[in-house]
Order: structure tokens, then C-alpha cells, then sequence
């Protein structure tokens, strides 16, 4: 099954992890705003190392308190400013002594998820892991399944 935590999707399950991809290739540095103001923007996190959370949009001023998006984390946007945004925990700067580090995605790219668990995975009806849906066969292992959000 599928959840969203602190703006990132994973699968749950005591057994399974996944791999992020979109079916969009990404272009190497951070974009603008995004095409479609409409919709709340994400970022990708680009960064090898993570990236931590501020509580201005000062390099400086790191939240150590809660860890920030890791490499590929996707996030959801709350505000974009010029080369930073605002998520629900705290300010992210888009670029790091001119490296990009988040990158800005387009509405219209399309998330995946792929199953690595030799067992496949059982979707849900809930975010608990007891609350199988037994209606529906999940995926198994190597198989893509999009992933919306609600």
C-alpha cells in the first residue's frame, strides 16, 4: 500500500522499500515556478547527502531538529521565493553554492513506485498494515503502480 508522510511517498510494509522514478527524465538544474499555479508544486531532493531544513530562507539558520528530505525524496511545496521554498516543516533552499539541490517538478510528470519485495506487496484500505484489501491483487515484485495523492 501507498501513504504519504511529511510529503513523502513510500510503501508500507515491514518487508518492502521502493524505488522512486517518474516517467518524465529530470533536467539537470532547478526550474521555475511550475507551468500549472494552480496546483502545489514538489521538489525533488537531488542532493546526495540530504538536505536540511532552515527556519528562514538563510543558509545558516538549519532545523536540527528534524531531518530534511533525503536523496530523492519527493516533497510537497507550500510557497516558492525566488531560490527557495517552504514546506510544511520549514524553508529549503533550491541550490547550495550554485549545485542544485531540490529541483522543481512539473505538475504534468507522473510518480512510480516499484515493488522490490520478492513477496509483492498488499494494498491497503487504510494506512494500517493489518487493513488489507483483499479485493485487489497488488503489485508484485518488478511491477510499476502510479502514485496519487489524496
Amino acid at each position: 500500500s501507498f501513504d504519504v508522510a511529511g510529503g513523502r511517498f513510500f510503501v508500507c510494509s515491514r518487508t518492502t522499500e521502493t524505488s522512486i522514478k517518474t516517467s518524465t527524465p529530470f533536467p539537470k538544474a532547478a526550474s521555475s515556478t511550475p507551468s500549472r499555479p494552480t496546483q502545489l508544486p514538489k521538489v525533488r531532493c537531488l542532493s546526495q547527502a540530504g538536505v536540511a531544513y532552515r527556519k528562514s530562507m538563510k543558509l545558516a539558520d538549519r532545523i536540527t531538529d528534524i531531518a530534511g528530505p533525503n536523496f530523492n525524496d519527493i516533497l510537497q511545496v507550500d510557497e516558492v521565493h525566488e531560490k527557495w521554498v517552504r514546506c510544511k516543516n520549514g524553508w529549503l533552499p533550491l541550490n547550495i553554492d550554485s549545485v542544485p539541490v531540490l529541483q522543481l517538478m512539473e505538475p504534468s510528470w507522473k510518480i512510480s513506485a516499484r515493488c522490490i519485495s520478492v513477496h509483492g506487496v498488499a494494498y491497503r484500505k487504510s494506512p494500517a498494515l493489518e487493513d488489507k484489501n483483499t479485493a485487489l491483487r497488488g503489485p508484485n515484485q518488478g511491477e510499476l503502480v502510479g502514485v496519487e495523492e489524496r
